[in-house]
């Protein structure tokens, strides 16, 4: 990320430091920016079909009128207030999304593997072979590629490529959340998952990797047997072992995140994971379903949610402010519950940490008005919460477990008090099967009625996010309930997405309805835009101790405000 490393990379750095390993540890998207700057023009002609399209112009517009800017900074080498550029971070987001993100010109019709063939032909072939020249390998013994999304796969398969073709004794391991889409139960995600390591990979690591690259770098030191590594899936002369059954990190045993070797001075805010897993694990459009329905693939230790406890929060914060002299963090979860945001949001006050901080609680009944009031105090940056839909029917549709008239009595709350209260930002889905154009308009209404900003969506800036069908959700699962059909058909044009859905009539005329009144409102949608990261950056830290009373006095006011109003709180 150009606004935070993601939590992961330092996480496996720290435990593999632990256990004694020397570790290099890059982060793609800064180390590639010049190289990328570099051949702008090539990515340019190479995209000329993407780049064809009206919608996109203002992306390619908006890298144009900043390079100059940030090649200046970086010939000067990032001088004081560049950390702050964010015109540097706009141009990250759409390279790493032209790059990382989509097939690279007309090499998207071929198969997949034909793609990999011809990389140095391509714009992102040549990147990641000067990425890569820039490193000595004679001395490295693994390379870990940590992917977040399978749309990253293609980038992350080339480098492993570079690599193999002209220093053969690296082993090279391929990890990070897009591997929990791989089905394991589907003989084509085998087939797949087969065919990188034949090629590709020396193995891949399902789920958790802590443990997991600790005993890799230790079989290849000679202290364990392959067989011994959890979560690996590797060649044993040809035939597929998966290394089962899968193991779930305790989180609480696990050091503190490591961030030495990442340009931390560019970063504005470092992650604090603050739990794995999810403790609802229902809604019908998340693949982390999956740790309910297929229980029987962990170990009898597993646990579907797995909190790291306030405690332990506090302390690796401490360490992190002392290490990095910094006092912005960003939560890393999925969701944290109401009761544990509340201990962490009084134990940050408690302890007088005078720090900033992005939390993302799930909007249960404990998600109350005061739990608010607690978290401006606590030095919240910005209230990000995403109830996905206002209306009544998609609620239920979604099944995210909440009750839509308490969501709205909080964001009530918040409307009253937007005046001393962080900023509140929120995501929507739309298209839910079922969902009609009425529906819809349930959710608009609210939208328009209040203040609070919608998080974008990438490099066309969109307000919404459609409505797809993930692997391992329910609606993946069960599609006869929803009223569509998944068909098995073979593609060779991405790994491990071997289906295509079949919409009835009905819903595809409802969803084009719903596509032409959000291309009529493009306007309004527009203006409540915003990135949730960036806008925390601007926010004040928390209040110093002593002035809190007055922050108190302020808050009982505004509930009272509220209740005039007419809103529960």
């Amino acid at each position: 990320m150009w606004d935070a490393p993601f939590a992961t990379l330092p996480a496996l750095t720290a435990a593999l430091r632990t256990n004694g390993y020397h570790v290099i540890q890059k982060e793609m998207d800064l180390e590639l920016l010049p190289v990328l700057l570099a051949q702008w023009p090539q990515i340019l002609a190479s995209n000329r079909r993407f780049f064809a399209d009206p919608a996109k112009r203002p992306a390619v517009d908006a890298i144009q009128a900043n390079l100059d800017r940030v090649r200046a900074a970086l010939a000067a080498g990032w001088p004081d207030g560049a950390v702050l550029d964010q015109t540097a971070k706009q141009v990250l987001v759409y390279l790493s999304e032209l790059f990382w993100q989509r097939p690279f010109g007309s090499a998207g019709q071929r198969p997949f593997f034909g793609v990999l063939a011809d990389h140095s032909t391509q714009p992102i072939g040549k990147a990641l072979s000067a990425f890569a020249a820039t490193i000595s390998w004679d001395d490295v013994a693994l390379l870990g590629i940590s992917v977040d999304n399978m749309r990253q796969i293609r980038a992350a398969l080339i480098l492993a490529k570079i690599v193999k073709a002209s220093f053969p004794h690296v082993h090279v391991v391929l990890g990070g959340h897009a591997t929990f889409l791989i089905d394991l139960h589907d003989p084509e995600d085998v087939r797949d998952l087969k065919a990188l390591l034949a090629g590709h990979l020396d193995g891949v690591v399902l789920h958790a990797g802590e443990t997991a690259l600790v005993r890799v770098a230790g079989y290849l030191a000679g202290r364990w047997r392959r067989d011994e590594v959890p979560n690996l899936a590797w060649l044993d002369e040809g035939a597929l072992r998966i290394n089962r059954p899968f193991r779930f990190e305790r989180v609480a045993q696990l050091p503190p995140a490591d961030f030495d070797g990442l340009p931390v001075p560019l970063y504005e805010r470092l992650p604090v994971e603050a739990s794995r897993g999810c403790y609802w694990a229902k809604c019908t459009f998340c693949h982390h379903c999956y740790l309910r329905g297929r229980r029987a693939d962990f170990d009898r230790d597993f646990r579907r949610y797995d909190s790291f406890g306030t405690a332990n929060m506090l302390a690796k914060i401490r360490f992190l402010m002392d290490r990095y002299s910094k006092s912005a963090f960003e939560l890393s979860c999925l969701d944290m519950s109401p009761r544990e945001t509340e201990q962490f949001a009084q134990a940050i006050l408690d302890a007088d940490l005078g720090i900033s901080w992005i939390g993302r609680p799930r909007l249960d009944r404990g998600f109350t008005c005061e739990l608010m009031d607690l978290m401006a105090d606590a030095g919240v940056a910005i209230f990000h919460i995403y109830p996905e839909t206002f209306a009544a029917r998609t609620t239920k549709i979604l099944d995210k477990g909440y009750d839509l008239d308490h969501v709205k009595q909080v964001f009530g709350y918040w409307e009253t008090n937007r005046d001393r209260l962080p900023p509140l930002v929120t995501n929507l889905i739309v298209g839910a099967p079922g969902e009609t154009l009425a529906d819809f308009l349930e959710t608009y209404e609210f939208v328009m009625q209040g203040s609070f900003k919608i998080q974008n969506f990438g490099m066309q800036n969109q307000a919404i996010n459609f409505f797809r069908v993930t692997k391992h959700s329910p609606i993946y699962y069960h599609p006869e309930k929803y009223g569509f059909k998944i068909v098995r058909r073979r593609t060779d044009q991405a790994l491990f997405h071997n289906f295509e859905v079949q919409w009835p009539k009905e819903y595809l005329a409802e969803r084009a309805k719903i596509q032409r009144f959000l291309a009529d409102h493009e306007a309004e949608w527009q203006a409540r835009l915003t990135n949730p990261y960036r806008m925390a950056y601007a926010q004040p830290s928390a209040l110093p101790r002593e002035r809190t009373w007055i922050a108190t006095g302020r808050r009982l006011l505004g509930r009272m405000a509220h209740r005039l109003r007419g809103w529960r709180s």
